[in-house]
């Protein structure tokens, strides 16, 4: 497997959360305790290059963690502001750190990661959905660099389009500063942030979203799948509800996946239906059918590389080729695991390396051209897992004396008494997390 490839496990019986490189086949860091909120973590995120990680805890607090010093948490969020696992959402970075998280009554929550005596505090708060959020796709810059923009759809199919200015954000924590670090209240008026409603309620029976206001393909910017299969394409504007603009109707169960390339005008879709489908968005035509063993759970598409990945309800991922589209396409690899049917998915084609979570809890690791499984982790049901694929550059560390220690070795801090690591240099994560749900979206 070419690069370093590291993995946050979060493991619940027995209770630990380790960090493990899987390219060395060692723990960089692990901490064993019998009681801890990670205990009853429920969704996990980490960002292995600022060496940080989001946790959502089953009591709805967000803790942030140091990856050096995994003894308990470096700062935690109040009630009910890490409620939806779901709706989890990082940004690094330049427009970093933030988070974005979701009360279980559906309030959304911009979260500044830069803690204050231990506290995370919430930059905007976002009312606007009755029910739980149960997805959520979040563009931090957008293409002006002045606005956060996110799609978000609830439990009861609520589909809500946000812009968050900047500005806003600011002048939240300059009006906290002013309060000696108490929290500003961010429900007082909208401050300049805007919302716009996709259809009604249980109109359109919505699944999933895909949504980019600066790339419009024919005006339409935004299709969503719903449960009963039909792909509806919307022109959001001004106005507070977008209008339906078209439909592509092929599948005949509800969509469980979509990608969209709004530069060319195509997208992907996966259905329960057993098939994923290839769209021309701008003539709203099928233009080819990759059929699948049973429903279509998880597709990662790279539309620089016209390359894709595909879980099914079998024990195997299947790698796509869509340089050539053809009526009826067929895979260009299966990659057939041990452990039974895959969970969840995370694949980099840029680094050639994807990892398959199964229902067992057991993790397998593989190289997309020689298709050969490279390393596999056994674990337990519900365990939570966040991944970096990648290829980094690693350097030595540098120690009191050259030579004395490997990059990956650790040392005990007699002052504090936590295990650190030294670790090497990595390049930017691409982390998922695999707890409740379907994995849909690639930091």
């Amino acid at each position: 497997m070419p690069g370093q490839t590291l993995a946050l496990v979060i493991q619940s019986s027995p209770a630990a959360i380790k960090i493990w490189d899987v390219s060395r086949e060692k723990s960089l860091d692990e901490v064993c305790q019998s009681q801890g909120s990670h205990v009853w973590a429920k969704a996990a995120l980490a960002d292995f290059d600022a060496k940080r990680a989001l946790i959502c805890t089953r009591q709805s607090f967000l803790e942030l963690w140091d990856l050096r010093q995994l003894a308990g948490p470096v700062a935690v969020s109040g009630r009910d502001v890490g409620g939806s696992p779901q709706a989890l959402r990082y940004a690094a970075g330049e427009h970093g750190p933030l988070a974005l998280s979701a009360s279980p009554d559906g309030v959304l929550h911009v979260v500044n990661l830069e803690s204050q005596s231990g506290r995370l505090n919430v930059s905007r708060t976002l009312p606007g959905h009755r029910e739980e959020v149960v997805w959520a796709s979040v563009d931090w810059g957008a293409s002006d660099r002045r606005c956060i923009k996110a799609a978000t759809i609830s439990l009861d199919q609520d589909v809500l389009l946000w812009e968050v200015p900047w500005s806003s954000l600011q002048a939240t924590e300059s009006l906290r500063s002013k309060k000696g670090g108490r929290a500003a209240n961010a429900d007082a008026g909208n401050s300049g942030w805007k919302v716009r409603q996709l259809g009604t309620k249980h109109a359109y029976r919505t699944r999933v979203v895909a949504h980019d206001a600066a790339s419009q393909s024919d005006g339409v910017s935004a299709l969503t799948g719903s449960s009963c299969g039909n792909i509806y394409a919307w022109k959001v504007t001004a106005d507070p509800v977008g209008v339906v603009a078209g439909q592509l109707t092929a599948h005949t169960d509800q969509i469980s996946t979509l990608s969209v390339d709004w530069k060319q005008g195509m997208a992907v879709s996966g259905s329960c239906d057993a098939t994923m489908r290839i769209w021309n968005v701008r003539l709203q035509t099928c233009e080819g059918i990759l059929p699948h063993p049973g429903s279509v759970r998880t597709a990662i598409v790279d539309w620089a590389n016209q390359r894709a990945v595909s879980t099914s309800t079998d024990d195997a991922a299947r790698v796509w080729d869509l340089e050539v589209i053809e009526s009826e396409m067929r895979p260009h690899a299966i990659l057939r695991t041990q452990d039974g049917v895959i969970r969840e998915a995370i694949a980099s084609f840029s680094t050639g390396c994807a990892a398959f979570v199964a229902r067992c809890g057991n993790a397998e690791f593989w190289d997309l051209e020689s298709q050969v499984c490279t390393a596999r982790l056994q674990s337990h049901p519900g365990t939570l897992y966040s991944f970096h694929l990648g290829a980094p550059d690693v350097q030595q560390a540098t120690a009191e004396e050259p030579g004395d220690r490997r990059p990956s070795q650790h040392r005990r801090d007699d002052t504090c008494g936590e295990l650190q690591a030294d670790w090497p240099t990595i390049t930017p994560a691409q982390a998922i997390s695999c707890g409740k749900g379907w994995c849909r979206s690639v930091l």
